[in-house]
C-alpha cells in the first residue's frame, strides 16, 4: 500500500516536473525571440502592464489553490459543492475586478497603449472560475491533465507568437496570447473534466462552504498580492520614476533570473497533498521530509543563484543580445532572489499544513513594504540596481527573517536555518540516502 502510494506520488512530481521543464525551454525560446523583436522600451511597456495588471488580477485568484487542494483531498464526495463555490466566487471577483481597474485607469495618467494593454492582460482572469477543475486534478494526484492542457496552450501561443514577429505585428497581439494561453488551459481541462464523464453542470454553490473556503483563503489572498508586490511593483516604480527603455532592461534581468524558479514550486506544487497525509500518518516522519526538503531547497538556490550571478553579463548579452547588456550587473544581484525563494516555497508548505495561513499574509506583507519602501529610496538614486537591491532584500524579510518574528512561526525559522550549516545537511541528506 505504502509502495504503491509513494509511486503514485513520484509519477505526479515526473509530470509537474517534465511539464515544467518543457514549459520553461519553449518559454525561454520563444520569450527570448519575442523580447529580442521588441527591443528594450517596447518590452519595457509591456512589461509596464504587466505590472498593474497582476495587482488586480490577484483579487479573482482569491488564494483559494492550496485551500481547495486541501479540502478536495480530504473530501473528495463534496467536490461538486466546493468546484460550485469556487466557480461562482471567482466570478464574482473578477466583475469586482474589473470596476476596480476602470477606476484606477480613469484616475491614471497612462496613454491609450498602455491602457488597452492593461486591460487585455487582466481579461485573461476570466479563466480563474473554471480552474477549479486544475485544483480537484491536483487533490487527486493526477497533475498529468493539468500538465496536458498547459502544454496544449504553451504550443498553440508559442507557435502564434512566432507567427506574429514574422509578420512583425504590433505589441497588443502580443499580450492577446497571455489571454489565448488562459483560454487554451481552461478548455484542456474541461474537456479532460468531461471525458471523465463529469459536468460543469453539476457543480453546486453553497454560501457555507464559500464562507468557510474564504475564511481560511483570504489571508493566502493577501499574501498572494503582497507577493505580487515583491515581483511586480519593481517595474511599476521604475516606469514612474525612469522611463520604458529602463523597465525593460529590469524585466529582462528578472526574467532570467526567474527560469531557476521553476524546480522548486514544481517540486513543491505535486508534493503538498502528501504533505497533508505524512501528517496525519506521523509527526515525526513528516517534519524529518520537510526538513530534508528545506535542505535541498536553500543549497539548491545557493548554487544556481552562486552561477548564474557571476556568469550574469555573458548570460544576458548571449541569450537577449547586446542592446541588453545593461540588464547583466542588474541580473548578477537579483538572481539571488532565488536562494530565499526556494526557502519560502518549501516553508509556505509547512505553514498551510499547519493551518498558520495568517503567517503567510503577515510574512509576505512585511516583504512588501521593504520592497515598496527601498523601491522609493533606491531607484531615484540607483537606477534599476536599487530596484534589484530592493527585491532581494524582500525575498529575505517575506521568506525567511520575517519566520523568526511570530511565536508560532519560529520552528520553520529554524528548520530554515539549519539548512544553512552545510556539514548538517550534507548528513541529513546522506543518511535518508543511506537508508
Amino acid at each position: 500500500m505504502l509502495a504503491k502510494l509513494i509511486n503514485k506520488y513520484s509519477l505526479n512530481v515526473s509530470w509537474m516536473v517534465s511539464g515544467r521543464m518543457v514549459s520553461t525551454v519553449v518559454n525561454l525560446f520563444v520569450g527570448v525571440w519575442v523580447v529580442r523583436y521588441l527591443g528594450p522600451e517596447q518590452f519595457g511597456i509591456l512589461s509596464f502592464a504587466m505590472g498593474i495588471a497582476p495587482l488586480f488580477m490577484m483579487i479573482t485568484n482569491l488564494g483559494l489553490e492550496n485551500v481547495v487542494i486541501r479540502e478536495l483531498a480530504k473530501e473528495e464526495e463534496a467536490h461538486d459543492i466546493i468546484l460550485g463555490s469556487v466557480f461562482v466566487l471567482r466570478l464574482f471577483a473578477f466583475v469586482l475586478m474589473f470596476c476596480l481597474l476602470f477606476i484606477m485607469v480613469n484616475f491614471a495618467d497612462y496613454d491609450a497603449l498602455t491602457t488597452s494593454l492593461i486591460f487585455i492582460l487582466a481579461s485573461g482572469s476570466l479563466f480563474q472560475s473554471v480552474m477549479g477543475i486544475q485544483m480537484y486534478y491536483f487533490a487527486q494526484v493526477r497533475a498529468r491533465y493539468v500538465v496536458q492542457s498547459q502544454l496544449a496552450g504553451l504550443f498553440v501561443c508559442s507557435a502564434i507568437k512566432i507567427w506574429l514577429i514574422f509578420i512583425e505585428a504590433q505589441l497588443l497581439y502580443f499580450a492577446l496570447m497571455v489571454v489565448l494561453d488562459s483560454a487554451v488551459i481552461a478548455l484542456g481541462l474541461y474537456v479532460h473534466y468531461r471525458l471523465e464523464g463529469r459536468s460543469i453542470l453539476q457543480w453546486r454553490w453553497r454560501v457555507r462552504v464559500a464562507i468557510k473556503l474564504l475564511k481560511h483563503s483570504w489571508p493566502l489572498m493577501v499574501a498572494g498580492f503582497a507577493i505580487t508586490v515583491q515581483m511586480k511593483v519593481g517595474h511599476v516604480f521604475i516606469g514612474e520614476f525612469l522611463d520604458a527603455e529602463s523597465v525593460g532592461q529590469y524585466a529582462a534581468a528578472a526574467r532570467l533570473s526567474e527560469v531557476i524558479y521553476i524546480l522548486p514550486v514544481a517540486i513543491a506544487a505535486s508534493l503538498y497533498p502528501a504533505l497533508v497525509k505524512w501528517k496525519d500518518i506521523s509527526e515525526e516522519t513528516y517534519r524529518e521530509r520537510l526538513q530534508k526538503f528545506v535542505d535541498v531547497m536553500v543549497w539548491s538556490g545557493i548554487a544556481m543563484a552562486a552561477l548564474m550571478s557571476v556568469t550574469a553579463e555573458w548570460l544576458i548579452v548571449t541569450v537577449f543580445g547586446e542592446v541588453f547588456k545593461p540588464a547583466g550587473q542588474v541580473m548578477s544581484i537579483y538572481v539571488w532572489t532565488a536562494m530565499f525563494v526556494f526557502i519560502g516555497v518549501a516553508t509556505n508548505n509547512w505553514l498551510l499544513t499547519e493551518k498558520l495561513e495568517k503567517f503567510t499574509m503577515y510574512r509576505e506583507i512585511l516583504g512588501a513594504a521593504v520592497i515598496i519602501g527601498l523601491n522609493i529610496l533606491l531607484i531615484p538614486m540607483l537606477g534599476i540596481i536599487g530596484a534589484a537591491i530592493a527585491s532581494v532584500a524582500s525575498k529575505a524579510m517575506a521568506n525567511y527573517l520575517a519566520l523568526i518574528i511570530f511565536p508560532h512561526t519560529r520552528t520553520g525559522f529554524w528548520i530554515a536555518s539549519r539548512a544553512f550549516n552545510p556539514a548538517g545537511a550534507m548528513s541529513r541528506l546522506y543518511t535518508a540516502r543511506a537508508v
